[in-house]
């Protein structure tokens, strides 16, 4: 078995006030400081985490560009797991659509700090590639397919 685990494809859309928000803490934190600012790169320890313990041979990407992603994903992986938060979910839907162009047999699993939009899907699941919502241990995750 072969499982991708990726974060949102770059370039991330910027915040409605212009911020860039790859720089996150830059962004939100230390903006306006000057030199004192600091630009940093999300970094995403829970897919890395996951990925230490499965058995499962497992790639992971984080901040991949669109031509990476794709890539990547035609490498017929059996599992792609997406991390996101709320504010990149337009480019989630856009990963699951490259995965169901280049590999339809990959079951696609999202997860990540955006579950107040998996309500908002549950209620509304046209024009999305959902199977199924999973609610467990008080985190909830997505898991999309045909």
């Amino acid at each position: 078995m072969k499982v991708l685990l990726s974060s949102p494809i770059t370039p991330f859309p910027p915040f409605k006030n212009g911020r860039d928000t790859l720089h996150h803490n830059y962004a939100n934190t230390t903006y306006g400081q000057g030199i004192f600012s600091i630009p940093t790169e999300n970094h995403y320890p829970g897919i890395h985490l996951i990925a230490q313990n499965i058995s499962a041979q497992t790639t992971v990407l984080e901040n991949p560009s669109r031509r990476e992603f794709i890539r990547k994903v035609k490498a017929k992986y059996d599992i792609i797991g997406i991390y996101f938060v709320i504010p990149f979910f337009s480019k989630v839907l856009e990963m699951c659509r490259i995965v169901r162009e280049h590999s339809a047999h990959s079951i696609i699993v999202l997860g990540g700090l955006a579950h107040n939009v998996f309500h908002m899907i549950q209620s509304k699941k046209k024009n999305f590639y959902i199977l199924s919502i999973i609610f467990a241990k008080g985190k909830e995750s997505v898991l999309c397919a045909n």
